[in-house]
């Protein structure tokens, strides 16, 4: 299973949304259009993934799925991939692809349309920490503004004192989440 069918069936366990492609914003949108064609280009032999309809110069010979077996034309792609200029293909979001990305990608496109294609990151921003109520909130600034000019408060520290602050304020009727929970919701806010 690829990473981003497990990211969707855990999204589906924990209630959230399943990514779609009204999920990404029209400059992504355009990235994984891009990425779909490339991946049509190996299935097909041409990028718009219809024989009737060719670009210019379509099928490429080692494209051409009468002559080349998948995997060939698999290969094929990843090197055409691999010979970009570095910083082209950071900006198409085509760096670091290889066969296995090749195939990862052709599952994901199958099993959820062009948000397939995307990078999760992608993705809009998650609807925060449901752990992670008013009264941690608080808790968090107030340890925040406590440590914020002294040197080199480990976030273990920190954690122990949004604990401690919760526990004197608000009594052990507020449940703090753990370590992990409160380092991440510390570095988005």
């Amino acid at each position: 299973m690829s990473t981003g069918q497990l990211q969707d069936e855990e999204s589906l366990e924990r209630g959230r949304q399943v990514r779609t492609a009204g999920d990404l914003p029209p400059v992504r949108r355009e990235l994984a259009l891009l990425r779909t064609a490339h991946l049509l280009e190996v299935e097909t032999g041409f990028r718009g993934g219809v024989p009737l309809a060719p670009g210019p110069g379509e099928p490429k010979a080692v494209y051409d799925p009468a002559v080349t077996a998948l995997s060939q034309r698999r290969r094929a792609k990843a090197a055409e991939l691999a010979a970009l200029d570095p910083k082209h293909a950071s900006a198409l979001g085509l760096e670091q692809v290889g066969y296995r990305t090749l195939i990862r990608w052709e599952a994901d496109r199958r099993r959820f349309g062009l948000a397939g294609c995307a990078d999760g990151r992608w993705l809009r921003e998650n609807g925060g920490h449901r752990s992670v109520g008013e009264q941690v909130r608080e808790a968090l600034f107030a340890v925040r503004e406590e440590t914020r000019y002294a040197s080199r408060v480990s976030m273990r520290t920190k954690e122990r004192m949004v604990h401690r602050y919760a526990r004197e304020r608000f009594g052990d009727r507020v449940e703090v989440p753990g370590y992990d929970a409160l380092r991440r919701t510390w570095r988005e806010w």
